[in-house]
């Protein structure tokens, strides 16, 4: 599924159709984000989002079958404006951390299952530049990535108390900060590579970065078709390098176009695999968010016998 948060509510659609699969009318949630508890396709699936009306985070869960949001009791409440906001985890944790971002500080919220039910525990807030608006969790380490209007970049490690600058080339880029991550070919190091994708409001264009050294790996923007027009500017991005089946493989990345005129407000979809493809990028696995299981333990008590067939 995508999942659009906004002022009117949140609705889940199909990936594959478009058709809504559920939604929670009413409520004005500004920004959503999906994290997971446990690994595999077991784990458990929750969405994030900021109940503006009482400036409190709200959190469902998505059922892995119906997928119908049921709302959690656990809810965090916040004083203060709230800038941006990510939740996620690294690709080896059991457990997502909300970040909320404020001025010139940011919050995280680590998170653990509480039967049914998840608990919450509040860090310290760490400095950040004053600037910063935007974050997203890298999921190959679980470090955040902070993005200020100027287009600079800067990461915070896990266990740091202050970030560091990422050397990116400039950009004038405003927009949301996203991180997508792909395994290494074999024998490479290291094992997960990935990029930083970041948006430019003002005219659609998304900016990738290499995620080690920030180097520029180029940019992409949705062009005119018979069918379609093209992406001359964007209020919002989301972005994943799950493996969504078929074209989307390798992930997608999704661009919010405002209301134009009589239009609606539209949802515009690109392949990541059409952009390694277009950048020239070795197309490699997805990491998935999911975590994978562990493999079972064998059981000793079982004897297998051998049998030769005549």
């Amino acid at each position: 599924m995508f999942i659009v948060a906004s002022a009117a509510g949140v609705t889940a659609y199909n990936m594959e159709d478009g058709n809504e699969a559920s939604s929670l009318p009413g409520v004005n949630a500004a920004g959503a984000g999906v994290s997971y508890f446990g690994k595999g396709d077991s784990a458990r699936g929750v969405l994030a989002f900021l109940y503006a009306d009482r400036n409190v985070f709200k959190f469902y869960d998505i059922d892995n079958v119906t997928r119908d949001l049921n709302e959690i009791a656990t809810e965090i409440p916040v004083r203060g404006n709230v800038r941006g906001f990510c939740f996620g985890r690294a690709m080896n944790a059991s457990a997502p951390s909300l970040y909320v971002v404020q001025k010139g500080e940011l919050t995280a919220h680590e998170f653990a299952e509480d039967g049914d039910a998840i608990s919450t525990t509040a860090a310290a807030p760490i400095a950040i530049p004053d600037a910063t608006e935007k974050c997203a969790v890298d999921i190959v380490d679980g470090s955040v990535l902070l993005a200020a209007p100027d287009g600079q970049i800067f990461r915070l490690a896990p266990g740091d108390d202050q970030v560091s600058g990422v050397a990116i080339a400039p950009t004038q880029a405003a927009g949301d900060i996203a991180a997508l991550a792909f395994h290494a070919e074999e024998g490479a190091e290291p094992s997960v590579t990935g990029l930083i994708a970041l948006l430019d409001q003002a005219d659609g264009v998304v900016h990738l970065f290499d995620r080690e050294d920030g180097h520029a790996a180029g940019a992409v923007r949705i062009v005119p078709t018979d069918d379609l027009e093209g992406v001359s500017s964007a209020s919002v991005m989301g972005a994943v390098s799950a493996n969504l089946g078929g074209l989307y493989r390798h992930g997608v990345i999704a661009l919010g176009v405002d209301a134009v005129g009589e239009e609606a407000p539209t949802l515009r979809l690109i392949s990541v695999g059409g952009v390694l493809n277009a950048l020239q990028l070795d197309q490699t696995d997805a990491v998935e968010p999911r975590g994978v299981a562990a493999a079972p333990e064998e059981d000793d008590s079982l004897i297998i016998a051998p049998v030769t067939p005549e």
